[in-house]
């Protein structure tokens, strides 16, 4: 009795042991299966990048599969044939939703987070290997990620075009400076044998300095209008100075003058004529007034310096305007090629004629018109974002200004004045920095590269955005 009552007792246990080993291996499986079922709908839910991971993982599972069915031991056998012998049903493995079914993996795979983690690698792997364009044989080809155009893109487009945004509004504050230097020599007299002048020589030389600072709003009401308006504040300080006044080549005579005052308020509007698609740029027209608010150079009375002997004459005051209301017309044409834009603009502006109670440089009142000269620019470059965060940018730009004209108050014709048109070439050199995803700061210097232009000019901006 003693050893039936133990070899029944063995049998128990055994039976017993052999219970819980089978559902702990049954609830292990399940949890395997859940956990790969997870996995798999995570993956799915990722970017084209996670396709190759879910393709590896299925060519994973029916590689083993295939190594458990040559060996003669199908998964999930063992299981349920020890669930069935204590009378359980057998557990079967859910569908994954995606053309398969999970099987039991490999028993080396370790813990469930050292598995999560090894899926998580494979993933990052897959999709490192789609990004530099690698990739196994017999699997699909990588497919290219467009990616998003960088805040710094967006600031150039912004300085250089236009960046429309409904409900965008913008403020701008800025400066800066200019520098011009000339020197005219005036000789009267005549050359003896051709090589010596005997004569007067008188060297004049104007160096003039220009700081600016202005403030622009700018507010897109649509996806496609944008107004702007632009508040400059200048202030100008110019040096005269000659040289061999009375005849002797080592007296120099200067005097300097200052001015400050408000610049000619500008406002204007620019409409996305096309939006950019894929071959043609984004095209923008625009138009711009500008107010003569600032101080107009017409009728300033001029004076002789002091001590120069007549060979020296300077103004009284300084002007910050052009004395005479302006429209401009323009067209706007960009392409982006992330992280490169291209870009062109030509512009036409129109001067309207303006009446003046004094337009001579001499004592006492002339009235009369002025006439001022036309402009037409254009202008082309290239900017690229080498990051996120910074984009460098060259363009060059063209001006012509064309001859100014006068009439005098009871004369019938207007006459040309000359030396009054210009020429005005520069390179620009561009840097733009996002300081922020609100406050830019863009700067630019553009070296003068014609007779007509400015030696030097400097320019910082802070646009913020609301």
């Amino acid at each position: 009795m003693t050893i039936r009552a133990g070899i029944a007792g063995l049998g128990v246990f055994l039976s017993l042991a052999a219970s819980a080993l089978a559902a702990d291996e049954v609830e292990n499986n399940q949890e395997l299966i859940e956990e790969l079922r997870q996995q798999l709908e995570i993956l799915q839910r990722q970017s084209d990048a996670k396709t190759r991971a879910l393709l590896q993982l299925e060519q994973r599972l029916r590689r083993l599969e295939a190594e458990e069915q040559a060996q003669g031991a199908p998964a999930g056998q063992g299981a349920t044939t020890r669930s069935q012998s204590i009378g359980q049903a057998p557990a079967q493995a859910p569908s994954s939703g995606y053309g398969l079914t999970l099987k039991k993996p490999e028993p080396n795979l370790g813990s469930a987070d050292q598995r999560a983690r090894a899926a998580a690698s494979q993933a990052d792997d897959t999709e490192t290997t789609e990004a530099d364009g690698s990739g196994l044989a017999g699997d699909q080809p990588p497919r290219k990620r467009q990616a998003d155009q960088s805040q710094s893109v967006d600031d150039v487009v912004s300085e250089i075009h236009t960046l429309f945004g409904s409900g965008r509004l913008t403020v701008e504050p800025g400066v800066s400076y200019s520098l011009f230097d000339r020197s005219d020599l005036n000789l009267g007299g005549f050359l003896a044998l051709d090589a010596i002048f005997l004569g007067t020589i008188n060297v004049d030389q104007i160096e003039s300095q220009i700081v600016t600072t202005d403030l622009s709003l700018r507010y897109s009401p649509t996806n496609r209008l944008q107004v702007d308006v632009n508040v400059p504040y200048v202030f100008r300080f110019s040096e005269f100075q000659t040289t061999g006044a009375g005849g002797g080549s080592t007296t120099q005579i200067d005097e300097s003058l200052g001015e400050n005052n408000l610049g000619d308020v500008s406002f204007g509007f620019s409409y996305r004529l096309y939006k950019e698609k894929k071959r043609i740029p984004d095209i923008v027209l625009s138009g711009r007034g500008r107010a003569p608010t600032g101080v107009d150079p017409f009728g300033i009375e001029t004076v002789v310096v002091s001590g120069s002997e007549g060979n020296l004459t300077i103004p009284t005051e300084l002007p910050t305007g052009n004395g005479v209301w302006a429209a401009t017309g323009g067209i706007s044409l960009l392409k982006t090629i992330d992280p490169a834009v291209l870009f062109a603009n030509g512009r036409y502006t129109y001067r309207l004629t303006g009446s003046f109670a004094d337009i001579g440089a001499a004592d006492g009142n002339q009235a009369g018109e002025i006439k001022l000269g036309d402009v037409l620019d254009f202008g082309a470059g290239i900017a690229y974002a080498l990051n996120e965060k910074l984009s460098l940018s060259l363009a060059y730009s063209q001006q012509f200004v064309f001859e100014a004209q006068q009439r005098a108050a009871g004369t019938p014709d207007f006459v040309n004045i000359v030396g009054s048109d210009a020429n005005v070439a520069t390179l620009n050199f561009g840097a733009t920095w996002a300081a922020s995803k609100r406050l830019t700061v863009v700067t630019n210097v553009a070296p003068g590269i014609s007779e007509d232009a400015s030696d030097l000019s400097l320019s910082v901006k802070f646009p913020f955005r609301f």
